[in-house]
Order: C-alpha cells, then sequence, then structure tokens
C-alpha cells in the first residue's frame, strides 16, 4: 500500500485564552473520508486549490507549513522540534541513490513516510551511526547523540529513542499508538484541555480512515538515567526471559511524558479491495478484518472497502465492561437469532465489530481449551450469524488467537490474507496463507502458502483457479478410483470362471500399461484444460459468483459423488467382462 503524509497536530500559546491549544495541520481528505461524509449526507470541503498536484511526492498541503513558511509562525520553535522529532526517533537507513538523491531504507512504510515527511518540512536526516544521527534543519547541520534506542514491537505499541541534543540536553523521545502513550503522559491539570483536545482531533482523523500516532518526550536527570541504564544493560545481557525484562525496565523510564503533538498518515487501499471484497462476499465467503487500528479507523474502512453498509445491524462493545462481556455477548446472541431464523426474505445484514481489549477477556487463555471457555463459544456463535466481522486494535498474537478459534471449532476452511510481519503469525494459523509483498516487506509473502503482489487478485485466486482446480482434482481423485476398480473386479469375475486358480485375465504389458498409457490421457487432459464455464462468469457479480459454492458445499467430491463413481464402476465391469465372455463363446 501506499502511505502519505496528510496532517499532524501541534501545540501553540494562545494569549487570548492564556494556555496551550492544539493546532491541526494539513487539508484535503482521503478516500475513505469521502466515503464516510457521503455515507453520513456531509459536505466535505477541500481547501487546496484546483488542479493542486503532489510537489516532491508529498500529499501534503497547508500553506502555513510547506516551502518553510512554518518558521514565520508563532510556534516556530515547536513546529521545528515536531519535525526534528521525525527525524531523529526512528530506525531509518539511509542510502545514497542513483542520482545522488538520498534513498530512505524503512523496516515499516510507517517510518520510511514520516522521515521523508520530516524533509519535506526542512528538515533532512542525513547519516546514521552507531552512535548518532546527522541531521540538516533548513541548511544548519546539527548532530544528535543516540543513547538508546528501544525498538518497537507489537506488545508494546511504541518506540523510544534517548538521546541528546546539540544544547547538552538529555531527551526520551517516545512515538506509539494512542492508547499507550496517553498512559505515560504527565497527569497535569494545565495540559488537561491539550490532551482532550489532541484526542478530539485523533478522533476526527480515524474518521477519515487515517493512521495515527502521538509523539511524547520527557527531559531526564542525568543521575536518574545513568541508574537506570545499569539495569537495562544487565537485562539486556540476561539469556532467559530477556525480552519480557528488556520491556519491563523500558516501561520504567517511559512515563511522565509531555505531548508534542501527533500524527495522521494515509493508507491508501488498493486498486480493487471494494470490488473484490464485495465480490467474494457474493460468492459466499466469510470476511473478517483483523486489525491493529483504531476502532473508528477501521470501521470506516470497512465502509469504504464495502464490508460494511448503512443498513447493516452493528454489534459494537464500547460501552461494555471486560466483567460483563459474557452479558453482553448473550443479549447480542439473542438479537442475532431473531433476525437470521427469521422466515422473512429482506432478512437485514448484521456486523460485528470488537476490539483487542475485550479479545483478551473472550479468546481462551494458554493452555485453556476453546470448548472450556464459555465466551469464546459464544463469540463464536455470535460472529458466525454476522456477515461481516471487525476486530480492531488487535495484536499479532490475537491474530493468530481468532484465526485458531474459528480453525479448531468449525467445520471450514480459513484463509489468512495479510501484508506485514504483524500478519505472519496469522497467516501461519490459517489453514491457506496467502502474502502480499509490498511495501510491508516480503515476511509475510515468505510465510505464505501463496505470494500475491495485489489483494485484487484474491478474487481470480480463489474463484477462478481455486474453483478450477477443486473440480479437476475431484474428477481426477474419483476417475483413478473408478478405472482400477473397473480394471481389476473384471478380474474378480474371471476368478468365478477359472475355480480361483489366480489366472490373470490380462498379459502383464496390458496392466502396466493401463494407468501409464491407456487411460492417462483423456484424465490429463480434462486435468488441465477442462472450464465449465468462463472466468468472467465467476468474476462478474452480476452474473454467477454464487458457482463458488461447489467447492464450500462440496458438491462434486462427497460420499455421495465416490459411490456413484462406484457403481459406475461395478456396471462398466460387468458389462465389459460378460460382453466379452459371450462373444468369444459365441
Amino acid at each position: 500500500n501506499m502511505m502519505d503524509f496528510l496532517k499532524f497536530t501541534c501545540q501553540k500559546y494562545d494569549p487570548f485564552q492564556k494556555r496551550e491549544i492544539v493546532v491541526s495541520y494539513g487539508t484535503g481528505t482521503t478516500e475513505i473520508g469521502r466515503a464516510a461524509a457521503l455515507r453520513e449526507g456531509r459536505e466535505l470541503v477541500d481547501d487546496r486549490p484546483p488542479g493542486w498536484q503532489p510537489k516532491d511526492g508529498q500529499c501534503f498541503y497547508d500553506t502555513r507549513i510547506q516551502d518553510l513558511a512554518w518558521r514565520k509562525q508563532p510556534n516556530a520553535e515547536a513546529l521545528e522540534f515536531f519535525f526534528v522529532f521525525l527525524a531523529v526517533c526512528h530506525d531509518v537507513i539511509p542510502e545514497d541513490g542513483d542520482n545522488g538523491e538520498l534513498v530512505y531504507q524503512a523496516a515499516s512504510p510507517d517510518e520510511g513516510c514520516l522521515v521523508k515527511a520530516a524533509k519535506f518540512f526542512g528538515v533532512t536526516f542525513l547519516e546514521r551511526t552507531k552512535s548518532s544521527v546527522t541531521i540538516d534543519v533548513c541548511g544548519e547541520r546539527r548532530k544528535w547523540e543516540i543513547l538508546n534506542v528501544i525498538a518497537f514491537d507489537s506488545a508494546r505499541k511504541r518506540m523510544t529513542v534517548i538521546c541528546m541534543d546539540p544544547k547538552g540536553r538529555l531527551l526520551l523521545l517516545c512515538k506509539g499508538a494512542d492508547t499507550v502513550i496517553y498512559e505515560r503522559l504527565k497527569d497535569d491539570p494545565r495540559t488537561a484541555e491539550v490532551r482532550e483536545d489532541t484526542l478530539a482531533r485523533l478522533t476526527e482523523f480515524a474518521a477519515e480512515g487515517l493512521r495515527t500516532l502521538v509523539l511524547g518526550k520527557l527531559e531526564l536527570d542525568p543521575g536518574y538515567y545513568a541508574k537506570w541504564k545499569e539495569r537495562y544493560d544487565a537485562a539486556d545481557c540476561l539469556v532467559q526471559n530477556r525480552a519480557e525484562k528488556l520491556a519491563q525496565v523500558a516501561d520504567e523510564i517511559e512515563k511522565d511524558l509531555e505531548l508534542v503533538g501527533t500524527t495522521a498518515i494515509e493508507d491508501k487501499l488498493q486498486d480493487g479491495v471494494p470490488r473484490t471484497i464485495e465480490l467474494l462476499s457474493t460468492a459466499g465467503i466469510k470476511i473478517w478484518v483483523l486489525t491493529g487500528d483504531k476502532q473508528e479507523t477501521a470501521i470506516n474502512i470497512g465502509f469504504a472497502c464495502a464490508l460494511l453498509h448503512n443498513d447493516m445491524g452493528l454489534f459494537m462493545f464500547d460501552e461494555c465492561a471486560k466483567n460483563l462481556i459474557y452479558t453482553q455477548l448473550s443479549m447480542y446472541l439473542q438479537r442475532a437469532k431473531e433476525v437470521t431464523d427469521s422466515k422473512r426474505d429482506d432478512k437485514q445484514d448484521l456486523g460485528l465489530v470488537i476490539q483487542g481489549d475485550m479479545l483478551e477477556v473472550i479468546l481462551p487463555d494458554e493452555g485453556e481449551k476453546d470448548k472450556e471457555k464459555k465466551e469464546a463459544q459464544l463469540f463464536l456463535a455470535l460472529a458466525t450469524r454476522c456477515r461481516a466481522v471487525v476486530c480492531c486494535r488487535v495484536s499479532p498474537l490475537q491474530k493468530a488467537m481468532v484465526v485458531k478459534l474459528v480453525r479448531d471449532n468449525i467445520d471450514t476452511v480459513t484463509l489468512a490474507i495479510g501484508d506485514g510481519a504483524n500478519d505472519v503469525s496469522m497467516i501461519q494459523a490459517a489453514h491457506v496463507g496467502i502474502g502480499i509483498s509490498g511495501l510491508e516487506g516480503l515476511q509475510a509473502a515468505r510465510a505464505s502458502d501463496y505470494s500475491i503482489a495485489q489483494f485484487r487478485f484474491l478474487q481470480r485466486l480463489l474463484l477462478v483457479h481455486g474453483r478450477y482446480s477443486y473440480r479437476r482434482v475431484s474428477k481426477v481423485i474419483l476417475y483413478c478410483f473408478y478405472k482400477n476398480v473397473a480394471l481389476f473386479l473384471t478380474q474378480l469375475w474371471f476368478a468365478g470362471f477359472n475355480q480361483v486358480t489366480g489366472q490373470s485375465l490380462y498379459d502383464q504389458w496390458a496392466l502396466s500399461g493401463y494407468n501409464v498409457g491407456f487411460t492417462a490421457v483423456p484424465i490429463l487432459a480434462l486435468a488441465i484444460f477442462d472450464k465449465d464455464v468462463e472466468p468472467e462468469m465467476v468474476l462478474s457479480k452480476e452474473l454467477f459468483p454464487e458457482l463458488y459454492h461447489d467447492g464450500m458445499k462440496n458438491l462434486i467430491f462427497n460420499t455421495m459423488s465416490f459411490w456413484m463413481y462406484m457403481a459406475n464402476a461395478i456396471a462398466h465391469s460387468l458389462t465389459c467382462f460378460f460382453i466379452c465372455l459371450f462373444t468369444t463363446d459365441m
């Protein structure tokens, strides 16, 4: 997917209110934002001039900021620190490109997008060594000493860099998910309104489908840092439980942070995603979305890609306490049964939206069986009655546990598709894993059973190649049983006429050539070339994507089909043997 830096927030002092206020920068909206506005009947205003085009590959537009106009703003110092933060707090590696320009190699496209945005605003990341980072701030080179880097992971949901700025200040820079950073902000009554305003801005960004990060800083006391570093280095040398101990020690210093600002990045949907999801849903495939995004972002993405729609009844757990999850699930399940069990032709579609903290209560603990967890069984019963399920703010481990819960408790085939390293465990937990190779790297593609370049290729992989393969393989297997049973039953009938002496009805060369030559070509031709319908018949929602039900309902390869082939084999063996017997006697 393509990442674009669209908006951010920073603080400035308002002399009228005599306090710091939150200012949002960046204009324009996203494809998801436009879909949400259309759905809600809101008029969307785009402040960008007609015919505006992205500059230097950046879609950000705000006359107050770009072309170094931010240096003339009243909060220029805060804005400069914000951009420097983006250029320092990351794990990106700069390289020289073919044309002499800097090329940033990032493990995550989000990281690369933020560093490129800082460069666009005039703060360029130039060089990284083991102990320092060199940046260019509007033509002035500055060197920041890097003391510690606590990397981002799916459990911590944040990244921290402890560094010393050119002025000699010891700073901790931390960026991560809003839920994680807000727990670590200093509880100062003087900044309470700033924190509330920032949360409101984050909700607005999420409604547009933007991926948000919160930035926080802390000026450290050198004495306290020296003692903390001893504990951190000791934890880093451990052989057992090293990761857990490092996270525990890191948590000690990541507190009482001061809010710096927020970023909002557009993770653009690939071409054809809405059509693909709509087509797969029409074909009878249940689609679940497991994402780490905020709930508002996940819901709006669901609407934008046609997974959710306005007439759908949504089950949500916003106001539900964790200790009441069983009661809430029971109530929702009763409502779902009333809808799905009704005899009306126009049944309402149902959708389920649930957050990761609720899944912590629902999913079975390690060593606990799924069937022993009442909440897990209720959740499954409810989810299977819904047309769409959206799980947001989930960790990679929870993604895998949800897939495993479905795989182990429902008689169905699970398929997981993802494009990043955080999707690997989910892909490996499913019956079939598909990785999308792209900007997120190749971890998902390497861990999968199949690899595709774009999500839209999934419709041809499943509805065309998957359906053809099911039909062809089914017929090959049934035919192989049929032809061998038909052949050797003639030997059985012959045994009744040769006093069961073991005399063979066929020469050895005929038996050897039966499978290799006589009967191989017809079935190989069918296995390679058989097409009952053209691909366009299945790939069009207006035609017959429901033909995919053949495989889902085992209409071709089942017990009935097997015994029909066996009956054919018996009848044909009797026919061939006795016709040959009677004609020989005559």
